[in-house]
């Protein structure tokens, strides 16, 4: 996910982790995950955290990771 254009960097540790985009839009991004599902959360319009339970199934976690690269991929509008 970090090869997107939209991103300008990815870190954490473990399954706590934070994605930095190049522009603004975090909140749309975390706004529609949640529509269809997926809880993020959003700092500064720029950042999405990401902080799964640590007894999260690996089906759960790739289905999650599916949709937010889906997410991110998508144009803002």
């Amino acid at each position: 996910m970090k090869t997107t254009p939209r991103i300008k960097a990815v870190r954490g540790l473990g399954l706590l982790c934070a994605i930095e985009l190049n522009e603004t839009g975090a909140n749309k991004i975390v706004r529609e995950a949640l529509n269809q599902g997926l809880i993020l959360g959003s700092i500064q319009d720029r950042i999405i955290r990401l902080a799964p339970p640590l007894n999260i199934a690996r089906r759960d976690l790739d289905r999650g990771i599916k949709l937010l690269k889906t997410l991110i991929s998508a144009p803002l509008s």
